[in-house]
């Protein structure tokens, strides 16, 4: 009987479990919808079973195919163990390192540390993913991320490097002419949403207008400077604009932290060891910026 012909085919049917949607599954892959749908019905003929029902609301395993995920998940755990075995071997500073971080947050504190570290270990090349997705450290897409949160997720170690707090706030040429309430926003209005954004704009923003729809504080940033509207901001970053004026606001979005993180079975890496040492050092000594209230 013809089976898997090869471990690609395991992990579109684990991501399309995931997601509930073969849409959503190739998104978190890099692939097309189309992609995804081929190579799952092209197995399931090979074996003879269908994996998923699929219906309007999505997505669900049949037995076949939650058997078939289990023998999945039980490989790529294998191959995840394999994988941090053989990089735990490494006792050199030579290598790569994969960092994740958001653009506003890498100009604000991580820029400098990176070229800093670069100089000090050309053994090391950094592989700098500026990107507002949350990746799987489990599955590593990436070895090192810097990332507001409120909670690590498990299996994740590093330190916290202080709170940061965000506002609402509105151009002051805009401010001086207009009243809050009569202003359109700036809303994030996607998946990649920090989640305090989320809860914020779920809980206060249904309805409201909405001129610009972005997916980075720093275009926010820009177009809140611009004049286009209110947004919310972090602190530290309106502060640094002198063109800016914080909102008094019915409601003030939660703050978070700023982890720098690594999985646990990394973390003894004398690169990722050096890199989370003097990066994570380099960012703490400011954190005088994130402690600071909001904008005047």
């Amino acid at each position: 009987m013809a089976g898997i012909a090869d471990w690609d085919e395991l992990r579109f049917v684990k991501r399309a479990a995931e997601h509930g949607s073969f849409t959503a599954a190739a998104g978190s892959l890099g692939v097309n919808a189309a992609t995804v749908l081929r190579r799952i019905n092209a197995l399931e003929e090979r074996l003879g079973s269908r994996l998923f029902y699929r219906s309007r609301a999505g997505l669900d395993l049949t037995q076949a195919g939650q058997r078939v995920l289990t023998a999945a998940d039980a490989i790529f755990r294998e191959i995840q163990d394999m994988e941090f075995a053989v990089v735990g071997c490494d006792v050199q500073l030579e290598g790569k390192i994969s960092f994740s971080t958001t653009d506003d947050l890498a100009l604000a504190f991580a820029e400098t540390a990176l070229h800093d570290f670069v100089r000090q270990y050309p053994g090391v090349t950094v592989d700098l993913r500026l990107d507002n997705k949350i990746l799987n450290l489990n599955e590593r897409e990436a070895d090192i991320v810097l990332r507001c949160t409120k909670a690590p997720p498990a299996l994740l170690v590093g330190r916290m490097l202080g709170d940061l707090e965000l506002g609402v706030y509105v151009a002051k040429s805009v401010a001086d002419r207009h009243e809050p309430n009569d202003l359109p926003w700036i809303i994030w209005g996607n998946a990649e949403a920090p989640p305090q954004v989320v809860e914020f704009e779920a809980a206060h923003l249904r309805g409201a207008s909405a001129c610009l729809h972005i997916n980075s504080f720093l275009t926010a940033q820009r177009a809140c400077s611009a004049g286009l509207g209110l947004a919310v901001l972090p602190s530290f970053m309106a502060r640094k604009d002198k063109t800016l004026h914080r909102v008094t606001f019915k409601a003030v979005p939660s703050s978070s932290s700023l982890w720098l993180l690594t999985h646990e079975r990394l973390r003894r890496l004398p690169r990722i060891r050096a890199f989370m040492d003097m990066v994570g050092q380099a960012i703490a000594t400011q954190r005088a910026v994130l402690d600071q209230g909001g904008n005047a």
